[in-house]
């Protein structure tokens, strides 16, 4: 239940940390030809515009002695904050775009065979040479697998002279439509996107699983029962004579049924954070399997998810129990205290 459970948050806490932490705009607008500073500038004085950053971004070729990998390279001021960066090996992304070298992904990296420090051969469509860049930093992102440099480097493996050709823009929520659609008309204007609607397309999709979610969670819970039942009513089983004995000498079966409740309910807590930490780590181990460079899988639970897991549990363990407990009411006291020879 952990496990699978863990699966639903992890995707929901994906797509909460690419829309608060990872992509830090509303509005992003690609054109076909760069551009200089003065559409930013124009841009920036919009009605619902509030605030723009531009980039670079180009297709590039990384090549190393092991592998080669094909992506988008996005250039940027060191001091962009249009994308949030975690960073695992290596100083913080501003220090690490200023000194002109790549901030690449964990996946990245492993596929090239590099670390940070190690040299990266990187060649663009406008030039046929291939330019080495030091690896500065390797970071882990949500989703995609995207390259980051500084602006020198976007001039030193193109040659332009304009700087950008991508629109980071923040907008007031009530008139971002007009801003998409502004953006959208101006000339050699390739894509226009909305984060929002991006993310509501996605959280449309994830609604269809809601319903797999409580299916699996159910068989989860269905296997619980089970397990603790069989359990239960085997230790019920062996310690019949015993019971018997002390209903013989007076204990009365309500007694007798708390002490069992007691017991199970005892064993549940002790299982429980052994269970939880066993379901993550499975979690974890399956999730490194199926991230991969279009996105990356953490194990994650809510406490929330934790809390009803663990009440439903309890809630099992409870109604598991009552067959033997009735077992006991029903019991043949001479049956079960006559000697065993």
């Amino acid at each position: 239940a952990v496990t699978t459970q863990s699966m639903f948050d992890a995707m929901d806490e994906m797509l909460d940390r690419f829309d608060s932490f990872s992509e830090r705009w509303d509005v992003q607008a690609v054109f076909a030809e760069p551009f200089g500073a003065a559409r930013t500038s124009d841009v920036g004085h919009w009605a619902g515009v509030r605030r723009v950053q531009a980039a670079f971004i180009v297709a590039a070729e990384l090549r190393t002695d092991r592998a080669s990998y094909q992506g988008a390279l996005t250039c940027a001021a060191p001091t962009a904050d249009f994308h949030g960066f975690d960073i695992v090996e290596g100083p913080a992304s501003r220090e690490a775009l200023s000194s002109g070298g790549l901030v690449l992904t964990g996946t990245i990296a492993d596929k090239l065979g590099v670390g940070v420090g190690d040299t990266v051969g990187v060649k663009t469509p406008y030039r046929n040479t291939w330019t080495d860049l030091r690896v500065a930093a390797i970071s882990q992102e949500t989703l995609g697998a995207p390259i980051y440099a500084n602006l020198d480097v976007a001039r030193r493996l193109t040659g332009l002279s304009e700087r950008y050709n991508t629109l980071y823009v923040d907008t007031q929520a009530a008139l971002t439509p007009e801003v998409k659609e502004r953006l959208g008309d101006i000339q050699g204007a390739v894509s226009v996107v909305v984060k929002a609607e991006m993310l509501a397309r996605f959280t449309e999709l994830m609604e269809f699983t809601d319903f797999y979610q409580a299916l699996l969670l159910g068989f989860g819970l269905a296997m619980a029962f089970v397990v603790v039942y069989n359990t239960l009513n085997a230790n019920v089983l062996e310690r019949t004579r015993e019971i018997g004995t002390m209903r013989t000498i007076g204990e009365s079966t309500g007694r007798i049924a708390w002490m069992v409740t007691i017991e199970n309910l005892l064993l549940g807590l002790a299982a429980a954070p052994l269970g939880l930490w066993l379901g993550l780590r499975t979690a974890d181990l399956l999730y490194s399997q199926l991230s991969s460079e279009a996105f990356t899988i953490t194990a994650y639970i809510r406490p929330t998810s934790v809390a009803v897991i663990l009440v439903g549990l309890f809630v099992v363990m409870l109604l598991s129990e009552i067959p033997p407990v009735l077992r006991i009411v029903r019991l043949n006291l001479a049956e079960a205290t006559k000697v065993m020879e």
